[in-house]
């Protein structure tokens, strides 16, 4: 699966990977369908249920479905983001406009410390062997995320894959996230390279114009995430099933 022969391996020439987390490295849908569950768990003390996870409809999240949108705040948007539009939901069906900020944001502190505990943090099949032979063959390793770069450093720590990057970078470290370049531009700063020494590998069209706005060499697209292989297609160089693919194809 690609979107041209004549992009194939466009990441092998590359100095270094810029890997999204989320849906890239990480499965998506086992662990923020399962954060979304515990967030609404978390508010069921104050809040009804039922009322929480319709409200949910402002981070593209229906849990009945199992469906998140690939342009919603939970699929790209930042932690602040993600507080600010269910609290602000909340509020327009009648709750208490203080109250819905900050019990919005403890229900989400809960919900990562949930799936932490529970080892819902788990990398896609075949994604944490194929950073490790990527690393072993001299590509320097970068993450870049709209998650919180303390976050994206620990998740990466419970898979046991920190050894692998030099770099972790969140939305919390720049002006302006995805899909402007500075996450991309900023990993390469720290890498000591080019922007067009560098590959953008991520699940999101929001990834693939960063990866173009940022001028980087290569955008590869995974269909492993929220994004089905037809839109990624239309933004990347390359699409495959997984960054796990990125061995057999490179």
């Amino acid at each position: 699966m690609d979107a041209g022969t004549g992009s194939r391996a466009c990441w092998r020439p590359c100095r270094a990977l810029l890997f999204d987390k989320d849906g890239t490295i990480i499965n998506f849908r086992l662990m923020w369908l399962s954060w979304c569950r515990e967030v609404i768990g978390a508010l069921s003390g104050g809040y009804r249920a039922a009322l929480v996870e319709k409200s949910l409809d402002a981070w593209g999240v229906d849990l009945a479905l199992g469906r998140i949108e690939p342009d919603g705040y939970l699929a790209i948007g930042t932690t602040a983001e993600l507080r600010g539009s269910l609290a602000g939901r909340l509020a327009e069906e009648g709750c208490s406009p203080e109250k819905t900020g900050p019990d919005v944001a403890e229900a989400m502190r809960h919900a990562y410390r949930a799936v932490e505990e529970k080892n819902l943090i788990r990398p896609i099949a075949g994604v944490a062997e194929a950073i490790a032979e990527l690393h072993r063959r001299g590509y320097r390793l970068a993450v870049v995320t709209t998650d919180d770069t303390q976050k994206a450093a620990a998740h990466l720590r419970l898979m046991e894959l920190d050894p692998y990057f030099e770099v972790v970078l969140g939305c919390d470290r720049v002006v302006r996230c995805k899909p402007a370049p500075d996450l991309a531009l900023e990993a390469c700063r720290l890498l000591g390279v080019q922007p067009a020494e560098a590959a953008v590998i991520g699940d999101t069209a929001a990834d693939m114009q960063m990866a173009r706005s940022a001028g980087a060499a290569c955008a590869v697209g995974v269909a492993s995430g929220v994004t089905t292989v037809e839109a990624l297609a239309v933004e990347a160089d390359i699409v495959l099933e997984s960054a796990a693919a990125m061995i057999e194809a490179g």
